[in-house]
Order: structure tokens, then C-alpha cells, then sequence
């Protein structure tokens, strides 16, 4: 076995393990607990660096990113939609996609994640190897060297110029290269490399406050990318669309895997069947040809479904986004 299948292997042994050893220890449903460390484990599953989305969507009309769209609505669309591919799996694809990673694993509404510690690919917290062979067995290099995870609201070395396209291809690069992504089209790298710049462009004013997850929040980011990605389908975006279904699942599984088993029975088999609908729509999106109307139909009814969520008791304070359940939970 050669260094790269062998690192790789080992890899997948130790992920294995920190991951069935996290969730036992723990008591915790969530997955994303097996990246974090445990020093930060409490603060990063109850709260998260402070993200004013209308600020962000108001803020770059007033920027550079204005003189590349025709018209303020079309910018607009491009950040929601950039965030939400932000938030995706399946962007990313091959092991990070199946560990349930996104963009927004790492850069925690664009900033860093001071508390990710990913099983043999972190070195001290808040760092990863991004050419491990875990991730990428074309990028990987044999050498562990995990990196600080920026802060993408600080300036960085990529030019975020648009007509130099250094971010398009740093992006790909990332996508394909480091984590055995598919090919991205330049429908999913305009609204994404939209949003990167303006985390830029718009810094927030105070970059220590830190909010609450709530499943409210977390609702809202499941219709916005649901409502995007009916907007995508209308106009030929397919793999777009398919992306955005899949940032709208991952927030149908988060809030899912928060509730308890015992007194949200329910709201979980409500929340399982809306997202057999969505996947049924990105298998119909994933199909040369397949029937378009027939997806967005699918999209547009569990959209719908999900705007009524508020009449479900969804009884919060007695699920994981209460930080007292959390810390209970955590034995803390």
C-alpha cells in the first residue's frame, strides 16, 4: 500500500473511531460534534459568530459588487444563493460531503472555527490539513501541516479583484482538488465567489458577538434556499438548484437531529417526509433531462410546508437549542 492509500486509510480509521467515541461520550445525535473540540464543543453547538444577513444583502449594493449585476434584485439573489451553496455537503463531495462538511463548517458564517478539531486532519484546534489524502488523494502531499482556518471577512492572499477570477479559481481548486468535488460551473461559482467577496466587503462591525442557533434561524435558511432553488430551475441552473436542495436538507437534518425522540415524534417524521421530498427532487435534478416542473413542484410543496412550521408546539426549550438541554446533555 502506497503513503497516500495508507494515510488515507488510517484516516478513515481514526474518524471512525472519533466519531462513534464523540457521539458515545457525549450522548449527542448531532454530527457536527465530532469536529469540534471538546474545550469548545458547548459554545459552538449553542451560538455562532453574529451573521446579520439584511446588513450583508444592504451593505454590498453599496460596494463594488453593484457595478457587476444589472440590477440590485439580481445581486441580491446571488448572496442568498451564495450563502446557501456556503452551506451545502454536497458542493464540497467525496468524504467531506459524507462527514456532512460545508464551506460553513470551517468559516462559521465567514469567520474562522477557533473549535474545529477534525479527527487526523486538525493539528491544534481551529486548524485543518487541507492536503490530506483524507480529503483529496490527488492533492495529498504526506505531510501533515495543518493550516489556521482564515476568517474570509479579513483580508487574505487571494485577489478578490473579479477580473483577475483569482478567487474562481482558488475555489474550484478547492472544490475539485482538495476535496474530490465535481466540476463547478460558472452558475454556482458566481453567486458563491458574490457572497465570498462580499464577507469581505462587509465585515460585521463587531466581530465578537456571537448569536444564538435557533430553530427559527435555522427554518428560515431552509426556505431561503428552497425558494432559490425554484428560482434556479426556472432559468436552467440545474446544478445550482441541486446545491441549494442540499444546504435546505442539512438544515431540515440539524434541527431533526436537535429535537428529542421523546417529545418530538411528530415534528421529526414531519421533518424526515419533507426531506424524502427533496430528495426526491434532486434525484429528478440529477437526471439528464429529467422533468423539471416535477422538481419544482416538489420544491415548491415542502417550501410551502415548511412556511407553516410555526403551527407545530415545537416545544424548543426542551431540545438541544436550549443551551441548558445542550449542557446537560454534554455533562457540563
Amino acid at each position: 500500500m502506497d503513503c497516500a492509500r495508507l494515510n488515507l486509510t488510517l484516516a478513515f480509521v481514526a474518524l471512525a473511531g472519533v466519531v462513534s467515541g464523540a457521539l458515545a461520550n457525549t450522548s449527542l445525535p448531532l454530527r457536527e460534534a465530532a469536529w469540534l473540540s471538546e474545550s469548545g464543543l458547548a459554545e459552538a453547538l449553542s451560538s455562532e459568530p453574529a451573521f446579520d444577513r439584511a446588513a450583508l444583502l444592504d451593505g454590498a449594493a453599496q460596494t463594488s459588487l453593484a457595478l457587476q449585476y444589472q440590477s440590485p434584485a439580481a445581486l441580491r439573489r446571488d448572496l442568498l444563493a451564495g450563502e446557501m451553496v456556503f452551506r451545502a455537503p454536497l458542493l464540497l463531495g467525496g468524504q467531506a460531503a459524507k462527514a456532512g462538511l460545508t464551506c460553513h463548517s470551517c468559516h462559521v458564517n465567514g469567520r474562522g472555527n477557533p473549535a474545529f478539531q477534525f479527527p487526523a486532519i486538525s493539528g491544534a484546534d481551529g486548524t485543518a490539513d487541507t492536503t490530506h489524502s483524507f480529503f483529496s488523494e490527488t492533492l495529498g502531499n504526506d505531510i501533515f501541516d495543518p493550516a489556521t482556518i482564515p476568517d474570509l471577512t479579513q483580508n487574505g492572499k487571494i485577489d478578490h479583484d473579479p477580473a483577475s477570477r483569482d478567487l474562481e479559481r482558488f475555489i474550484a481548486t478547492i472544490v475539485i482538488g482538495e476535496f474530490s468535488g465535481e466540476s463547478v460551473t460558472e452558475e454556482t461559482l458566481r453567486p458563491l465567489t458574490t457572497f465570498v467577496r462580499a464577507l469581505r466587503l462587509v465585515p460585521p462591525d463587531d466581530t465578537s458577538l456571537r448569536t444564538p442557533r435557533t430553530l427559527a434561524s435555522d427554518l428560515q435558511t431552509a426556505r431561503i434556499a428552497l425558494s432559490e432553488a425554484e428560482h434556479r430551475i426556472a432559468i436552467g441552473q440545474t446544478q445550482l438548484a441541486q446545491l441549494l436542495v442540499s444546504s435546505a436538507q442539512e438544515r431540515l437534518r440539524s434541527i431533526h437531529a436537535r429535537l428529542s425522540s421523546d417529545v418530538h415524534e411528530a415534528e421529526q417524521e414531519w421533518l424526515a417526509s419533507q426531506s424524502a421530498v427533496l430528495t426526491g427532487a434532486r434525484h429528478i435534478l440529477a437526471q439528464p433531462g429529467g422533468e423539471q416542473s416535477l422538481a419544482s413542484a416538489k420544491l415548491e410543496s415542502a417550501r410551502m410546508a415548511i412556511n407553516k412550521a410555526e403551527q407545530f408546539d415545537w416545544n424548543e426549550a426542551l431540545s438541544l437549542y436550549n443551551p441548558t438541554v445542550l449542557a446537560d446533555q454534554l455533562g457540563q
